[in-house]
C-alpha cells in the first residue's frame, strides 16, 4: 500500500511501507535473474541503493534468494 504525506499544495513524498520494500526487493531479484546476474549479489544491492535509496546488506538479499529459490516446484537447492 502507497501513502503520500501532503506538503505545501504541491509536492507529495512517496512513503513506502514495508511491504512495498519486500515487492522493491523481489523485483530487483527478478530483473537480476532475468538479465543473467542473479548470483551477483552486490549488484543487486547497489541497483536497489541507487535506484529507489533503498540500504540492505548482501546477506538480505542471498536469503531472500535462497527464499525465492525453494519457493519453486523444481528448486536447484
Amino acid at each position: 500500500m502507497l501513502n503520500y504525506l501532503y506538503i505545501h499544495s504541491i509536492e507529495f513524498i512517496l512513503i513506502l511501507t514495508p511491504s512495498v520494500m519486500k515487492d522493491l526487493v523481489t523485483a530487483a531479484i527478478l530483473f537480476a535473474k532475468s538479465i543473467g546476474k542473479l548470483e551477483n549479489y552486490d549488484l543487486i544491492v547497489r541497483y536497489l541503493r541507487i535506484k529507489y535509496s533503498l540500504k540492505t546488506s548482501v546477506d538480505v538479499i542471498a536469503k531472500r534468494v535462497m527464499f525465492l529459490e525453494m519457493q519453486k516446484p523444481y528448486s536447484s537447492y
